[in-house]
């Protein structure tokens, strides 16, 4: 094989795996930080308040299910009100770019418009097909 081919399958599989990896690494990261804050908080709670390991792993469980769900609320939240926020800009602009559109006159008549529509129509059925 000659090394342009093989220069060019190391790239195609540099750039389908780069994704890939990456992604496992952002993974991998916020797993290890997660457990190691986790690992953090058994030990914190352990030794401030003398529970079992079991205790322990319970009360971390929930402490951190409930900042989890905070999180998720407040991001879902803005995430909301930028959603309405959104929509009310994109119906402004519309609603500008229709008043400037009624200010314009048509090029053509809407009959003049249909003749040369199915006229391009018909066009490319003949062209599709003559292969």
């Amino acid at each position: 094989m000659p090394l342009k081919q093989q220069s060019l399958i190391v790239l195609a599989l540099f750039v389908i795996l780069l994704p890939l990896e990456s992604l496992h690494a952002i993974v991998w990261l916020g797993h290890t930080l997660y457990e190691g804050i986790e690992y953090g908080l058994d030990i914190l709670i352990h030794h401030l308040f003398g529970f079992d390991r079991r205790t322990t792993q319970l009360i971390v469980f929930y402490l951190m299910l409930s900042c989890a769900l905070v999180a998720a609320f407040s991001l879902s939240k803005r995430l909301w009100v930028g959603y309405f926020r959104a929509q009310a800009l994109c119906r402004k602009r519309y609603q500008e770019l229709c008043a400037k559109c009624q200010s314009i006159t048509p090029l053509a008549t809407p009959k003049s418009l249909s003749v040369t529509l199915s006229t391009m129509l018909g066009l490319t059925v003949v062209g599709l097909l003559s292969f």
